[in-house]
């Protein structure tokens, strides 16, 4: 919609105002925290996963790194996933992260582009690239804990296997 041509310049700082909106949701999804209390894309660090500085800039405060964990039988699998495998994108040909991106294309909509609509269809092919990070993400996920069932599963027939053999 941001695309048209036909929209004013109150109603394309208005979609600007809605993406800002949803930049700061994501930045609150991004930070959010275990049962442990770590952040739950922040890698091994024990603080916010991202942080913002004054002028609305996103920085990832995390590590590289999300650590493992034990499943037993001497197997481990990666513990989380770390929030530039959620939220790292590229889009017009360059790497950045849905945060700048957002703020980009916000600024843009506010009359930082000399074509804000122009801006606004090029944007199209970061909004696919961040779903498909985020995809990318889910399925990692989704399969990691279909491993840890698998040997959950197979835990618990030997331990069903011993005892039936004990008793």
């Amino acid at each position: 919609w941001a695309a048209t041509e036909t929209l004013s310049d109150a109603e394309r700082a208005g979609i600007a105002e809605e993406l800002d909106q949803l930049r700061n949701g994501i930045f609150a999804s991004a930070n959010a925290q275990s049962n442990t209390g770590r952040a739950i894309f922040g890698g091994d660090t024990p603080d916010a996963a991202y942080v913002m500085d004054g002028a609305g800039t996103v920085t990832y405060a995390g590590t590289a790194q999300g650590g493992t964990l034990d499943i037993g039988s001497g197997m481990e699998v990666a513990r989380g996933i770390t929030g530039p495998n959620v939220l790292d994108l590229v889009a017009g040909g360059s790497a950045t992260d849905i945060f700048a991106f957002i703020q980009t294309l916000a600024g843009d909509l506010r009359g930082g582009a000399a074509d804000p609509g122009a801006a606004a269809r090029d944007a199209i092919d970061g909004f696919d690239s961040a779903l498909a990070t985020l995809t990318r993400a889910q399925t990692v996920l989704g399969a990691r804990i279909a491993w840890i069932d698998t040997v959950q599963q197979g835990q618990i027939a030997r331990g069903e296997a011993r005892s039936r053999e004990g008793g």
